[in-house]
Order: C-alpha cells, then structure tokens, then sequence
C-alpha cells in the first residue's frame, strides 16, 4: 500500500469524523477533497463509496469501490463493502463472489459470513445461508442479527421450531428488540401455538407501542382465534399509524363481511390491491374502473378475472344485472368455464382468460362486483339456478353412468395441486374421508385432479374416479347434476353445485373466508341448497366429518332408490 503523507490522514481524519456525526454532505465534500489530492487513497475512496451508498446512489457507490480495489486488491473491507452495494443491485452473484474474496482475505470477518448468508438467501441456497449464519455464530453467539437471520431463513425452510429457538437466543441477548418479538409470533403461529403468538405480539407493541406491522400481525392471529372485534381493532390501530397499511384494511375488510358487516366490508375489500400479497396481481386494464358509480347505458363492461375458478362462478350472477342496466358485458374466464357459462349466459360475451381481450369502455374484476352493487348479504342475488348445464353433456354422462342402483355422493376432498395460498387450510387427506364411505351409496370423486399424497388411500376406498373423462366445467356440472348430494370441502365445486341449484354439504376449517361468515349452517349465496359443516378446531378433522356421516346416514335413510 501506498503511504500517505500526515496532511493526508489528517484529511481524512475530518471526513471520517463527519461521516460518523452523520452529516454526509459534508463528509461527501471532505472526501472528494481529499482525493483530489491524494486519488489512490483507499479509505478516502471507501468512504466517499460508503456515503454514496447510505444516500442510495449505489452505481457510484460501486465505481467508488472497484476503482479502490484495482488500486488495492487485498483490502478485504472494501470487498465486503462491494458486495453489500452488489446486493443492493440484485446482483446475487457478484455480490457473493465479493463476499467470498472477502471471506480468504479475513477468514474471521463476522459481519462477512452474516452478509453472504443473507445472499444465499437470495439465491434460493436456504441451507447455505443457515450454515453461514451458523458460522457468523460460531465466532461471535451474541451477534443478534445473526440470531434473527437464522431463523428467517429456517421459517422460509419451515423448520419454525428451530427458527423459533433462534429467535429464543437472540431475545436473551437483546430482550428489548421489538422486531425480533414480532418475528417470534410468526414462528409460533406457524406451529399453531396462537395464544402464545399473541402474546409475543403483545410484547412487541409493550417494547414499541407504535409499532403498526405488530398490532396488524396481531389482527391475524386474533382472526384465527375468531376473535374477530380484538382483531379489527388491532388493524384500525395500524391503521391509525399507517393509514396506507393496505395489508390491515384488507383483513378489517374481511373480517368485516365474514361478521355480517357487507355494507362496509365490501367496498374496503379493494385495498387489496395495494396490499403486500395481492399488489403485484393488480391489471392496470388502461380502462376506467367501475366499481358501481355511473351510468352503464350504452357502455361496454369487462368483468376481469381476479381469483379462482370458484370466484367467477360465485359473482357471474352478476353479470346479467349488468345487462339489465343498458349495459354490453364481456366476462372473461378461464378457459375450461367457457362452455358452460356460453351456455348460462346467452346475453353475455365471454372472453379467455391470458388472451387479448376486446375493446371495451370500462372494467370490473369480479370480487369487486358485491361492494359494486353494495348489497349486504340476506340481499345477495341468489336466484338458483343460474347456472345451466348443457344437454349434451348431460346426456353423455347419463349413458356413461348407467342406471342408477344406490344413492350417488359427489365427493370432494382437496384443491387439487394446492394452486393457491391457503388451498391446504381447506384441504382433508382422502384417508380421514373413511367415515363418509361406510354407507350404501356409490360415491363419485368429482376432482380432476387427485393429489399423489391420496393414491394409497384411493386404492382401498371404493370411490369412481372420473380424472380422465372430465375435460371442463360442463363435465363437472353435468357429473354434479347426476348426484344425489354433493359433499365438498371450499373449492370451486361447492359453487357450481350451489350456482346449479343442486344439494351441497361444503365443509369448511374454523377460520373460514369471508363468504361464508360465521356459525351459521346456510349460505345466503346458495340459499335453500348449500349446508355448512364447520370445523370445530384448527386442523382437526374428525370431529366435523363424524357429523356429516351421521346427518349423511340421516339423508341416505330419507333418500332410497325405489
């Protein structure tokens, strides 16, 4: 390395003294003065690379520190430095390959290890990122942060016991830190231990009362525990604090219309789409949104996809209400839902969902059309059916079933392949379906698709599987209107059984989505048709499916096939 003159040093003695105060524009005049003088200066350059990167200007920040690694190559520091900027680039791999040339430079760099894990990270290399934090760890078992990486990464691994240690070890060295408490109570939600996750919560907002991002997490478990006013009272605290915190109005929102308070539940339930989850799935369609305010008359109206097939065949009632008021209406769907709602819906175009859509004048994702029309629940438009099958395809699948000797029972057990957040919440192993084939009837699996988790169990149960023969929702109609009785977990076929007015037992977990509400065994939805069965505790099973056998005995015994 270079020497430097005292003039030099002394230089940069004041710039490092400003930095440290914080008062980067002056430290940022400091070192370029300096280096003016004295270019090849490495910590000068460092520093000047480090305010760049505190100010957010992470390309100079990035010149700064290859231009001092060129000059000199050894400085592990600089390499380190390099790679934090390189992060912040996502550029993943430069930045651990930084990380790494830092790391045979010092091989005892703590915050090095700490940093390259959190890259790791990054790059999908979750074991990686444990085994670095575990050697940041090694060198130094009070490095908190340290502690609280580790067990992000073992939550995103899902070995939230482990995480839940970690976070353990960390809040014995720093008891104080509010964060680390809230991140505690998503580990212990995670393994099911919700009182004890609230109290976490709780403790956090005990170390930082202001703390918007705990008292909304706090909401979500207090949902859980369907603890319902606690919880929306936790989200109008975040609210008060973050008044944007889209995240929180959407689970007030929620739990608005899951209580009964559609009027007002359904018009919040659009900050959706600012929210963490659902933001990034918004379709700015380059049209006006409508969302129930103007006159449709002459207007050509989209109904956009924004949810799951059981969504659009939920609020399609809508769409002739639409019609009713002047206007043309175009929905789009997903493919296989097409033959049968051309079928529904003579008055109505229908359009693919993932292909160019037509011109039209305004739009309306589906689950925006209940807080469009503002309706609250007992005046939900529940004309049954409104949906019909096609009589060609209920003619084929009556030769294919043949004449019917025992009571038919649709079955449906699981979401198939778990698409969407939350489908396993919803979901039973066929395996504890057992009590509901005791009986005398034949029963039919109306899924397409069978999880391979339930090929052991489908092998010894005496189910008709029909994967192969149904090609779209027409098929599953027509196989549903078949059935004596459909019995189905929440997905998309309880709705088409309740939208064809057909008998419909839906079993539902005990936090259950908003549409179906609370307590009550009727859906306002699907009047007259659908039953609920709700779960009496988290995860358990048992208890609700002994009692759809036995009110399933009852109904068998007043059903006989003559």
């Amino acid at each position: 390395m270079n020497e430097f003159p005292a003039a030099a040093e002394e230089l940069l003695n004041q710039a490092q003294a400003l930095h440290q105060q914080g008062r980067l524009p002056e430290a940022q005049v400091a070192y370029e003065s300096l280096l003016r003088d004295f270019p090849t200066h490495p910590s000068a350059l460092a520093g000047l690379a480090t305010v760049h990167a505190q100010t957010g200007n992470f390309v100079a920040a990035l010149d700064l520190y290859t231009l001092a690694l060129k000059l000199h190559p050894e400085q592990a520091e600089i390499h380190h430095q390099r790679g934090v900027v390189l992060r912040q680039l996502c550029r993943f791999e430069e930045a651990r390959a930084c990380f790494d040339r830092a790391l045979e430079l010092q091989p005892d760099a703590v915050e090095t290890y700490n940093n390259r894990a959190i890259v790791w990270k990054d790059l999908g290399q979750l074991d990686k990122a444990v085994a670095d934090y575990d050697r940041a760890l090694a060198l130094q078992p009070k490095f908190v942060n340290a502690w609280k990486n580790r067990a992000i990464t073992l939550r995103a691994l899902k070995r939230s016991a482990e995480a839940l240690t970690s976070y353990d070890q960390a809040l014995s060295i720093a008891p104080q830190d509010a964060q680390c408490w809230n991140y505690r109570g998503h580990a212990l939600r995670d393994l099911g231990h919700l009182e004890e996750a609230v109290a976490s919560y709780d403790e956090a907002l005990r170390q930082r009362p202001e703390y918007a991002e705990a008292h909304y997490n706090r909401s979500i478990v207090l949902r859980e525990l369907l603890r319902h006013q606690e919880a929306i009272a936790s989200c109008d605290r975040a609210i008060e604090l973050k008044p944007d915190h889209a995240d929180a109005w959407w689970n007030k929102a929620e739990m608005l219309v899951l209580i009964g308070d559609a009027a007002q539940g359904w018009p919040l339930f659009e900050w959706r789409w600012r929210s963490s989850r659902h933001g990034k799935e918004f379709r700015d369609l380059g049209r006006p949104l409508w969302l129930g305010q103007g006159d449709l008359a002459g207007k050509t109206l989209l109904l956009s996809i924004d949810g799951g097939i059981g969504d659009v065949l939920q609020f399609c009632r809508y769409a002739p209400l639409l019609v009713e008021r002047g206007a043309r209406v175009i929905l789009e769907a997903q493919v296989g839902l097409l033959p049968l709602l051309r079928e529904s819906f003579e008055q109505v175009e229908l359009t693919p969902f993932r292909q160019p859509l037509p011109d039209f004048d305004c739009y309306c994702p589906v689950m925006s059309l209940p807080g469009a029309f503002s309706q609250a629940p007992v005046q939900v438009p529940a004309s049954l059916p409104y949906l019909r099958v096609p009589a060609a395809s209920l003619a084929a699948w009556e030769k294919r079933l043949g004449p019917r000797r025992r009571p038919r029972i649709g079955l449906v057990w699981s979401g198939g392949a778990l698409h969407f957040k939350g489908q396993e919440h919803r979901s039973i192993p066929l395996s504890q379906m057992q009590p509901l084939l005791t009986y005398e009837a034949d029963f039919h699996c109306l899924q397409k698709e069978i999880l391979p988790s339930d090929r052991p169990a489908l092998s010894s149960l005496s189910i008709q599987t029909w994967e192969a023969e149904l090609h779209d929702y027409a098929d599953t109609a027509a196989l549903v209107r078949h059935m004596d009785l459909v019995i189905s977990v929440d997905t998309s076929v309880a709705h088409l059984a309740g939208a064809l007015g057909h008998p419909v037992w839906v079993i539902l977990p005990q936090d259950p989505d908003m549409r179906w509400h609370l307590e009550r065994e009727d859906s306002p939805w699907y009047p007259d048709v659908m039953r609920l069965f709700r779960q009496d505790a988290p995860q358990q099973w048992a208890s609700v499916l002994l009692r759809v056998a036995e009110t399933l005995r009852k109904f068998l015994a007043e059903h006989p096939i003559s």
